[in-house]
């Protein structure tokens, strides 16, 4: 632990894919990473909705899950006519196995991590 605390970045399947754990250890330092790994009590649907559809295409790119596709020209076209309003964009859920997590943990290891929750 720091003098007054340690900052920790709470990160789950999205981040660790999108590289916020590499990011927030590199270049900001931050000490502790809490891994999220699942949703808990939550349900879950659709994350966030999204009504612009150059967001939702970025979004899938990204790799996030967008529902329903909106790289698909069928979709894109019902988008356009007004048949589709909206776009969900899902994260995965974490599930792993004790091998899954001891690698995690040597991983954060290798990118410099010191201390984890």
């Amino acid at each position: 632990m720091e003098k007054h605390g340690d900052i920790v970045v709470q990160t789950g399947v999205e981040d660790q894919r999108l590289g916020v754990d590499v990011y927030v250890i590199s270049k900001l330092e931050v000490n502790v990473i809490e891994r999220k790994w699942g949703q808990g009590a939550k349900a879950i649907g659709g994350e966030v909705r999204i009504s612009d559809l150059n967001k939702a295409i970025m979004l899938k790119k990204r790799g996030y899950i967008v529902i329903p596709d909106s790289e698909d020209p069928v979709v894109q076209e019902a988008f356009k006519d007004g048949i589709i309003k909206s776009f969900e964009r899902h994260s995965r859920v974490g599930m792993p196995t004790l091998k899954d997590f001891v690698e995690d943990v040597d991983w954060l290891r290798e990118q410099g991590q010191r201390k984890y929750s």
